[in-house]
Parts: structure tokens; sequence; C-alpha cells
């Protein structure tokens, strides 16, 4: 059963954003935590727009996994 609990749900990501490994991680702040575009970010870490896109994707199916294994639904407003 999924449950949408914020406070558990954002305990949990903290927990599976600081597993990440650290490029992975990198890319995931500068887009999500500090708001850089995906040119800007592919500039910052010296990679192409694409990889950029590549890295992202397979950030969001790790905790996408996690989450759903831990049971943790995404919270709708």
């Amino acid at each position: 059963r999924f449950e949408c609990d914020q406070r558990r749900r954002e305990a949990h990501l903290r927990e599976v954003f600081a597993a990440l490994p650290p490029r992975e991680r990198r890319v995931a702040e500068l887009r999500h935590l500090e708001g850089k575009t995906l040119a800007e970010t592919a500039a910052i870490i010296g990679d192409s727009t694409r990889t950029v896109q590549r890295i992202e994707r397979k950030v969001a199916q790790k905790l996408g996994l996690r989450m759903r294994a831990a049971g943790i639904a995404k919270c709708r407003e």
C-alpha cells in the first residue's frame, strides 16, 4: 500500500539522494535544488546536454524505484 506522508517522503528522498554517486548527485543538485538549466548544468559539469539528460533519467529511475520499494507515493497537492 502506498501512502503520502510528506515528512516521511522528504526524509526518504534525502537518504536516497545522499546515496547517489557524486556525479548523479551533482546533476540533481544543479537541476533541482539550484534551478540551473540543462545548458548551464552541462557547462558546469563539463559535459553535453545529452549526457545531463541521460543522467537525469537515471536518477529519476533510481528515485522512483526506491520510493516505490519503500511504499511511498508521490504526494499530490
